[in-house]
C-alpha cells in the first residue's frame, strides 16, 4: 500500500462533510519544563464515531480510544465530552498519530489544553448547557400541564415535539450515553431515531397548528410524511448509518423550508396565527443554514453555541 504524505491543516477545526469516512492526522507536542504536564485532547462534537490516538513514551507504545461507538465505561474521563488525558513527561517531545473515522458528518474540532484549563472552560460551558436544559424541560412540563387541562391534539404533539427535540439535543451533546454506558450501538443509532421522531412530531404539530385541513392534498401529504418519519425512526437500523446521516440532514432542511413556505401560504390565506409560526420557523431556518455554513468553514464552536441558544 502506498503511503500518502501528511498535509498541513489550514483551519483550526477539521470539517470534511460526508466525503471522508476515515482520516489520519499527525502532530508533535514538546514539554520544555522540568516537570510532567498533564494535557487533555478533546473533541466537543460528541457524535463522532471513533478517534484512536497512537503515541510512544520511551519504550512503551500506547493507544487511547474515544467515540460514541465505544463503551462509555472505558472512558478515562467520565464526561459527556469526548476527551482523553495525556501525560507529557518532563523535557520531552512526543509525536502523536490520530485515526479518526465516522459514518456521519466528518467534523473534528479537536483541542489540546491543560487539565486545569479544560476543567475550567468545561465548567462554564456546562453551566450554560444546564440553563438550556432547564428552559427546555420547563417548557416541556408547562405544556404537559396544559395538555392535561385542554386535552387538545395540538398540545399533545407539541409536547411530543419538545420531548423528542430535547432527547435529540441531549444525544448530540453526549449527555445520554451515561444512561446506557455499555450499549454503544444503541447510543449511536438512537441519535438518528431522536432526529426522525422530532421531525415527525414537529410535522404533526405543524399541520394542526397551521390548520391545513382546507388544503386536502397538503394535509394528507404532511400526515403521511410524518407517519413515514415515525416508522423510519425505528426501522432505520436496517439501513447503513452513512446513508441515514445524509438522509436526516436532507429531510431536516427540506422540512424546515417546506413548513416555512406552508406557513407563509396560510398567512396569505388569512390565517393570522401563522404569523407566530413564520417568525419562529424563519429564525430556525436562519440558524440551521448558518450552522451548516459555519461547520463547513471550520467555525463549529460558534455553530454549537447557536444550536444551544435555540
Amino acid at each position: 500500500v502506498k503511503e500518502k504524505p501528511f498535509m498541513p491543516v489550514a483551519k483550526a477545526e477539521v470539517s470534511f462533510g460526508y466525503n471522508k469516512p476515515i482520516c489520519w492526522f499527525r502532530f508533535d507536542l514538546e514539554n520544555q519544563y522540568g516537570f510532567p504536564v498533564q494535557l487533555v485532547l478533546s473533541n466537543n462534537y460528541n457524535t463522532f464515531d471513533k478517534i484512536d490516538l497512537f503515541f510512544r513514551l520511551g519504550d512503551t507504545f500506547q493507544q487511547k480510544t474515544i467515540g460514541d461507538t465505544v463503551n462509555y465505561t472505558t472512558r478515562e474521563l467520565a464526561l459527556r465530552t469526548l476527551a482523553m488525558p495525556i501525560d507529557l513527561p518532563a523535557r520531552s517531545q512526543v509525536q502523536f498519530y490520530i485515526k479518526a473515522q465516522t459514518t456521519g458528518n466528518f467534523y473534528l474540532p479537536l483541542q489540546i489544553s491543560t487539565y486545569h484549563y479544560f476543567l475550567t472552560a468545561g465548567k462554564q460551558y456546562e453551566n450554560v448547557l444546564g440553563i438550556g436544559y432547564g428552559v427546555v424541560v420547563g417548557l416541556f412540563f408547562y405544556h404537559l400541564f396544559l395538555l392535561f387541562l385542554t386535552r387538545e391534539k395540538v398540545q399533545f404533539f407539541y409536547v411530543l415535539y419538545v420531548g423528542c427535540t430535547l432527547l435529540f439535543f441531549a444525544s448530540q451533546q453526549g449527555s445520554l450515553f451515561q444512561f446506557w454506558p455499555n450499549s454503544p450501538q444503541w447510543n449511536h443509532l438512537s441519535f438518528y431515531s431522536f432526529i426522525l421522531l422530532a421531525l415527525s412530531s414537529g410535522l404533526f404539530f405543524s399541520r394542526l397548528f397551521l390548520n391545513t385541513k382546507n388544503s386536502i392534498n397538503l394535509h394528507k401529504w404532511m400526515k403521511y410524511c410524518a407517519i413515514f418519519l415515525a416508522f423510519f425512526s425505528v426501522f432505520h437500523i436496517f439501513v447503513p448509518t452513512a446513508l441515514i446521516s445524509i438522509t436526516c440532514s436532507i429531510f431536516g432542511i427540506f422540512l424546515i423550508i417546506s413548513l416555512f413556505i406552508i406557513s407563509l401560504k396560510r398567512y396569505r390565506e388569512g390565517f393570522s396565527d401563522a404569523k407566530l409560526f413564520i417568525i419562529a420557523w424563519g429564525l430556525l431556518l436562519i440558524v440551521v443554514a448558518a450552522m451548516i455554513i459555519m461547520m463547513n468553514l471550520g467555525m463549529g464552536n460558534i455553530a454549537l453555541a447557536m444550536l444551544l441558544a435555540q
